[in-house]
């Protein structure tokens, strides 16, 4: 189906979310009815609290960056090192005051027992972001600890990379539903909106209980959530043939009550930008011009959230859906022609929650498909000719309980099953059989908290236990004989402790212990090129990191900064041998350690100005070679500036400029040769005019500097975006 014809059936579907955003406000007056609850309002301009977990942290709407005020230390949600709450909760037990001050009267905030302050945590608003229409690996670009490889310009296929870690072993979470598994490969952030989501919370090295996968690099958990009560219309131009358009519809912005979310979109680039190569680079002055060539791609999709009260407790639930179809361009010297990638994902997770007494648990469910399309017909890419058609099933339950009889005490379980089934095909190679792998993970924590004598101290043991299966079903004449199943269990671990010592300073200590399961086409092979080797380990990592967070006010200056060193020892990683036949075959023989330091920090001077940056500093060596490990820049820094203020014959105007650069980067193992090092400048601005609209435009890499990203793909250099913003509000 053409991106035009998907737009229209997703133009139906988010029609008939719109009919339930408009029923959202019926059913909430029904449940206050019947409960006697009362809902607190937010006006627009912040002179008033809902009992939102989030509301120290919620948008304005003017478009600055979210606010966290709080006279308690203890319960301070700084956005760089916090652990967003699991839900949003109702009022009840447990409820405590906190100085609201930027949104007028004191907000009853319900404090979640999941909530972990301990973790390693930046969480990005997308709703505060200066960039429109960002995708996602632009967004996580700016995250301290993250390094991102893409294989060239926006909407290219881009992996992430936490503190140096493979980018397979980061973890992807949608709400609570694991979305990437071993067996898909790292995840494709490239291919997915900003827009969609509420945060986007990257949790670096250990993750709090409920979305710990026992991952070895950290977690990335995308959050959806309810816009504010309006229907919105966005189109926009590029450089380099890009356009696109999207609506959206929200209704409803208390936590204590019905929302709901849609969105539709369709986008499409040429993706032809110039750009500079050397094909004999020790000849100098032979440099040449080119355009990038089979860099198409379109894209339609959709996301449907909502939230509404269910039996004394919320119920929740997200539906999303994307498909992407375009070339898949080469490195500079060996441009294609024909090689081209289709991609489809749908994923629906729905979960609900309550609190009773001492306790609060829920239950959770979803589903997520992926099919992955790629042709190289005249071996462009490849070594051979090649076409696969590889789909990936998982369906995933799990059970969460929170026990608080008394302070200082707490203990929080969580009980995960999960099935996967893995099916690759095409016509070019020969398919090894479909494989499928069950788990099951019980996960523990127990919590003491209490105030001692130089501050509060919050001390967390978190123990998961995982055991899987993984077989292969059908055979082919190359499988005869071979073991077609693996079994694994595995121990994975956090322990941690926070000690607020004074107002607005904290110190934290963790350590942690992750891993990673072999895939399936390492522990069976891709039926060509590939040999699998069931008797893989897992791969292995143990690591600790300190911080030290410091907040601070001095009448209309707001500060914040905090300041983390970690170390990781890495073993067993898995790497190919090539055969005398010229077939790889993995084996667990890398060892890797990866000590680094970063920063994050954000000041504002009261409304007018306010500046933003991270830091990342990163020393990754191969044990087993004795050198940098490869596509691992030593430091990378990316900073914005942002100035805002009112014109009364127009409207609100937002200009920003931000600056990102990062060191040399080594390409092959060897280290014999690097990329440089780069820099690039942008700016923009943005014109509210009156209360129907914002006109937004965004020039990224100011100067041209260009160069190439990690993977040595050539990047668009300097490029620009209109964009224009059509609101209205809904009752």
């Amino acid at each position: 189906m053409s991106p035009l014809g998907r737009f229209v059936v997703q133009t139906t579907i988010f029609s008939a979310s719109v009919g339930l955003c408009a029923w959202s406000p019926r059913l909430h007056a029904q449940d206050d009815a019947s409960s006697g609850s009362a809902r607190a309002s937010e006006s627009e301009e912040g002179q008033g609290a809902a009992p939102d977990h989030d509301a120290r942290f919620r948008d304005d709407g003017d478009g600055a960056q979210p606010r966290a005020t709080a006279t308690d230390p203890r319960e301070d949600r700084e956005r760089t090192s916090r652990s967003p709450r699991a839900e949003r909760t109702p009022r009840g037990r447990g409820e405590r005051r906190h100085d609201a001050e930027r949104y007028g009267a004191r907000a009853r905030v319900r404090a979640d027992p999941f909530d972990d302050l301990t973790a390693a945590a930046t969480v990005v608003w997308t709703r505060a972001r200066p960039h429109p229409h960002e995708r996602l690996d632009e967004l996580l670009a700016t995250t301290p600890g993250a390094f991102v490889r893409a294989t060239g310009g926006r909407g290219a296929r881009a992996t992430l990379s936490l503190r140096g870690t493979d980018p397979g072993q980061t973890a992807v979470v949608l709400d609570q539903m694991p979305l990437s598994s071993p067996d898909e490969g790292p995840f494709d952030f490239g291919a997915w909106p900003a827009t969609h989501f509420e945060r986007v919370e990257v949790f670096r090295g250990g993750a709090p209980l409920l979305w710990d996968a026992g991952a070895i690099g950290g977690v990335v958990r995308l959050v959806p959530g309810a816009d504010r009560s309006a229907a919105t219309a966005q189109a926009w131009l590029g450089s380099f043939g890009e356009r696109g358009a999207r609506l959206s519809a929200g209704i409803g912005e208390s936590a204590a009550g019905p929302a709901s979310f849609a969105t539709v979109g369709v986008w499409q680039t040429d993706g032809d930008h110039p750009f500079t190569f050397d094909p004999t680079p020790l000849v100098p002055g032979d440099e040449r011009r080119a355009a990038r060539r089979n860099a198409s791609s379109s894209e339609a999709d959709a996301l449907l959230f909502a939230r509404l009260p269910l039996a004394a407790g919320e119920l929740r639930a997200t539906l999303v859906g994307l498909e992407r179809t375009g070339g898949v361009p080469g490195p500079a010297i060996q441009q294609t022609e024909r090689a081209h990638r289709v991609l489809a994902r749908a994923a629906v997770v729905a979960g609900w929650t309550r609190e009773a007494g001492a306790w609060r648990f829920g239950a959770h469910a979803g589903a997520s498909g992926l099919r992955e399309r790629f042709a190289d017909p005249t071996a462009e890419i490849t070594v051979a000719p090649w076409s696969s058609d590889d789909v990936s099933t998982h369906g995933w339950i799990r059970g969460a309980a929170a026990w608080e009889p008394a302070a200082p005490w707490a203990l929080h379980a969580v009980l995960d099953a999960a099935l996967g089934r893995f099916e690759p095909g095409g016509r070019l190679r020969p398919a090894p059989g479909a494989s499928t792998r069950t788990s099951g993970a019980l996960a523990l924590e127990p919590r003491w908290r209490a105030d001692i004598r130089i501050g509060r101290l919050e001390l967390r043991a978190t123990t998961r236990l995982e055991a899987s299966r993984a077989t292969l079903h059908g055979a082919t004449e190359r499988d005869a004989g071979l073991r077609r199943d693996a079994h694994r269990a595995a121990i994975t671990g956090r322990l941690a402790a926070r000690l607020d010592v004074a107002q607005g300073v904290g110190v934290v200590l963790a350590a942690h212990a992750g891993r990673r399961a072999p895939s399936f086409v390492e522990l069976f092979g891709d039926g060509a090129f590939l040999l699998g080797a069931v008797e893989l380990r897992d791969e292995r990592a143990r690591g600790a990191d300190a911080a030290l967070s410091v907040r601070s006010r001095r009448g209309a200056l707001v500060g914040r900064l905090e300041v983390r060193a970690f170390a990781m020892d890495l073993v067993d990683l898995v790497q190919y041998r090539l055969t005398a036949q010229w077939r790889a075959v993995p084996q667990n023989v890398g060892r890797a350690r990866i000590v680094g330091a970063e920063a994050a920090w954000n000041g504002r001077v009261g409304s007018l100005l306010e500046c933003q940056g991270a830091l990342s500093w990163l020393e990754a060596r191969d044990l087993r070679l004795d050198r940098q490990l490869p596509l691992r820049p030593i430091w990378q820094v990316a900073t914005t500036a942002t100035f805002q203020s009112s014109l009364a014959w127009l409207g609100r105007l937002r200009l920003y400029g931000d600056v990102a650069a990062r060191s040399a980067v080594p390409v092959d193992p060897a280290g014999t040769s690097r990329f440089a090092s780069r820099m690039h400048w942008g700016a923009g601005a943005a014109v509210e005019i009156g209360d129907w609209g914002t006109l937004r435009v965004d020039v990224r890499d100011l100067f041209d500097a260009g160069g190439h990203d990690l993977l040595g793909f050539p990047l668009p250099g300097r490029r620009w975006l209109l964009s224009l913003e059509a609101r209205r509000a809904l009752p």
